[in-house]
This record gives structure tokens, sequence and C-alpha cells, in this order.
């Protein structure tokens, strides 16, 4: 016979249960966290290939001005916030954006124009999905910081979308 009675047992596993899944959550959270910071630190990097590109529209470069100033105070929230919840943040773009900044060197004028504005319509359409799916998580501030983060995602993916009607 057990020494413990079934009670305590039930309720031992319900928490551990709940811990486990509470773990999964926090992890997602943290991974969310990690995915956002190195897309601040892509948007920033294609932001300034923007604004020091010789070719590029002003329309372009005073996009590129934007997403530089929006995701740098964007980063160092995401940053501070990973500090304040263990994450070690990531210093480097996403692989995505090595490529895409791959592809822009090669390009002059219209063809860096357009090629840049597609990627940012398509990259903040899915970090918009990335974001409110992290924002419906639960009610912790990892959640808090992305559901706060949603009308700048959705003014930059406007503006990249009037940019691609030109």
């Amino acid at each position: 016979m057990s020494k413990f009675p079934m009670p305590l047992l039930a309720a031992a596993s319900v928490f551990a249960l709940s811990t486990t899944a509470r773990a999964a959550t926090d992890n997602d959270s943290a991974n969310f966290l990690k995915a956002a910071i190195q897309g601040d630190n892509s948007e920033i990097m294609l932001g300034k290939m923007a604004v020091n590109n010789p070719t590029a529209s002003p329309a372009v470069k005073r996009y590129g001005q934007l997403l530089i100033k929006d995701h740098t105070e964007h980063l160092q929230k995401a940053q501070a916030l990973a500090q304040a919840n263990g994450i070690k943040p990531p210093d480097g773009p996403t692989m995505g954006a090595d490529t895409e900044s791959a592809k822009l060197h090669l390009l002059k004028g219209d063809a860096f124009d357009k090629e840049f504005t597609q990627y940012m319509m398509s990259d903040h359409q899915k970090d918009i999905g990335d974001f409110k799916k992290e924002a419906a998580r639960s009610d912790g501030d990892i959640s808090k910081f992305a559901q706060e983060s949603l009308p700048t995602l959705r003014k930059h993916l406007d503006q990249a979308l009037d940019l691609e009607k030109r």
C-alpha cells in the first residue's frame, strides 16, 4: 500500500502536468521573444540598406528610416524584456533577412525598390501573425509586449503596401 493518500497523489499529478504545460508555454514565449529580437535586427539591417542605397527611391529611403527608428526602439524594449525574463537575446538577423540582404546587394533602382518592398510586405504579414499568436497565448509580459507591438507592425505593413502601389 502506498504511503501517500490518493488525493495527494492526484494533486501532485495535476501540479506536475500544469507545471509542464506552463514550462512549454514559457518556452514558446521565450522562443517568440528571441525571434522578435532577430526580426528587429533584420529590419534595422535592411532599413539601413534602403537608406544607404544611392539608387533607392526617396519613398523607400524614408520607409527604411522609419524601420530603423521603430525597430531600434522595439529592439530595446525586447532586449530589456528578455533580460527581465532570464532569456539570452540573439544578436543577429534572421537567416531569411541574411538571404534577402545578399539579394538586395545585387539590385539597383526600381529592382531594389520592388524587391525590398515585397520582402517587407511578406515579412510584416508573417510577423503580424506571429505576434497575434503570442498575444493570444497568455497574459504574461511577453504576450503583452506582442499585443502592444501589433499597431506598429500593421503600420509598417500598410506603408509597404502603399510603396508597392507606386
